[in-house]
């Protein structure tokens, strides 16, 4: 051991005297490059080890002795840097299997990861970079899979994992598709609905009615507010108030442990959502009645009525 790695602070620094290079063994950072060895090793025969180029030498006896398989003094080992992309790729492989990946998406995190290399290895823990290169093929394919999902499966903070992703992005200029509120509500509704549905409290059609209306809500909350933060919380809101529309109780505790989603993200939604139905409300007769506490038992018919006056205009 030659001491702690600048880095990231691990006492793993090696001494490699093949390759004449100091490096971190924990994260692959290279200290030191291109250091000589003024010591000789000797073999048992009393013959140095290594390979020798002589002033009068031309460096073919040396290039020939380096592609034999095996021979004294020849010892084979890969650069530090290699293995540190090696061990890279392991843990994508490990990430990807967590999230039950299909070859071809894990052939192209494992390509992301390979691409940030030459930039990232040394700089990034390993597991910001192969969790970032994983969500990174996640998007480009356009699985259904949030940054929360990920988090939950490799164990890092979602707002680390969210920096590194999108700083990822930016280095290598990539631009996966957005993830929209629709992409995550089939599976959103089966897992808010699946116990309830095991304990037979919940109807299959009354399941089918709910993730039609939220699907309706998703669709106006597209038109009538701004989504494009958040997508899980927009699902989330329209749950809530597409089983209030279907007098399905659903509390925000369970909905929030369902998804998963931070409860405040929840709130904050739901709240914009009845707020802007209310304020569509005004043309009923009956308006008066109408608050953000019941708004939700309207909602169907707020949103169809205010679609109609749009279509009139």
């Amino acid at each position: 051991m030659d001491g702690a790695c600048p880095k990231c602070g691990e006492g793993a620094v090696e001494f490699e005297e093949v390759e004449g290079v100091s490096a971190c063994a924990a994260c692959g950072w290279v200290v030191a490059d291109e250091q000589l060895v003024h010591a000789t090793a000797w073999d048992n025969r009393g013959a140095p080890q290594g390979v020798f180029v002589g002033a009068e030498d031309t460096g073919e006896r040396a290039a020939a002795h380096a592609l034999q398989a095996s021979g004294p003094g020849l010892s084979i080992q890969r650069s530090k840097r290699g293995v540190g992309e090696a061990r890279l790729k392991a843990r994508v492989r490990e990430f990807a299997a967590l999230l039950r990946l299909q070859p071809p998406v894990v052939d192209q995190a494992l390509h992301v990861a390979g691409r940030a290399v030459p930039h990232c290895l040394g700089n990034w823990r390993r597991d910001h970079l192969a969790a970032a290169a994983t969500y990174a093929a996640c998007r480009l394919n356009k699985l259904p899979l949030t940054l929360a999902d990920l988090s939950g499966s490799v164990q890092i903070d979602v707002h680390t994992l969210g920096h590194y992703y999108c700083a990822l992005c930016r280095l290598l200029d990539l631009q996966p598709p957005l993830l929209l509120p629709a992409d995550l509500l089939p599976r959103s509704v089966d897992r808010v609905t699946a116990e309830a549905v095991a304990r037979g409290a919940l109807a299959a059609g009354t399941v089918a009615a709910v993730q039609r209306d939220a699907g309706m809500l998703l669709d106006w909350m597209h038109r009538q507010l701004n989504q494009r933060q958040f997508p899980l919380g927009c699902v989330g809101a329209a749950l809530v108030l597409a089983a209030e529309m279907n007098t399905v109780s659903l509390s925000l505790d369970h909905v929030s442990a369902s998804l998963p989603l931070c409860r405040s993200t929840l709130e904050r939604k739901l709240a914009q959502t009845r707020q802007r139905l209310v304020q569509l409300s005004a043309f009923l007769p009956y308006s008066s009645t109408i608050n953000v506490r019941n708004v939700g038992s309207h909602a169907r018919t707020i949103i169809k009525l205010s679609a109609l006056r749009h279509c009139a205009k």
